[in-house]
Order: structure tokens, then C-alpha cells, then sequence
């Protein structure tokens, strides 16, 4: 980065290209703390879409009496013990 100082003391042509470098630099800067932020929204876009995801297939799956009688995971558990057994025998 280069300082006001240093850019006063530099031919017309090499400050302007100085100051194009320090845009970049401020630009790069500025996209980094954007990562942390980005990535968190997404991680609660992801969990939100998961929940939505869960509560349909929960409405997919109620009994008459509103209590689910086959919940995804009970089918993944029922799918993860049948492989298991499989490989017992």
C-alpha cells in the first residue's frame, strides 16, 4: 500500500498505476472480511432449507393423530442396520 507521501514523490504515470494498486489492495481487503459473513449466511441458508426440508417430509409422513409413523430417519436407521447385517453375513 502505497502513502500519500510516497505517491507525491512518483512520476504522473507510476502514481496513477500506484493508486490502481491500491484500490486492488483495498478491494481484496474488503472481500476478505466478506468471507466470514458470506459463509455464515450460508450455513443458515443450508440449515434453514433442512429444516423446511424436515418438516415436510414430517407432514408427508403424519399419522391421523399428527404423530409421524415413519420419519426420515427412522427409514436412514432402518437403511444403515439393514447394510449392517448384510455385512454380518
Amino acid at each position: 500500500m502505497y502513502k500519500k507521501k510516497t505517491l507525491r514523490n512518483m512520476a504522473p504515470t507510476v502514481r496513477r498505476v500506484a493508486r490502481i494498486i491500491n484500490d486492488l489492495d483495498s478491494a481484496i481487503h474488503r472481500l476478505k472480511n466478506l468471507t466470514d459473513d458470506l459463509a455464515r449466511l450460508e450455513a443458515d441458508s443450508r440449515a434453514l432449507h433442512n429444516r423446511r426440508t424436515w418438516e415436510k417430509a414430517a407432514e408427508t409422513h403424519a399419522g391421523q393423530d399428527g404423530i409421524p409413523n415413519h420419519t426420515p430417519i427412522d427409514k436412514a436407521t432402518d437403511i444403515l442396520f439393514a447394510q449392517e447385517a448384510d455385512d454380518e453375513l
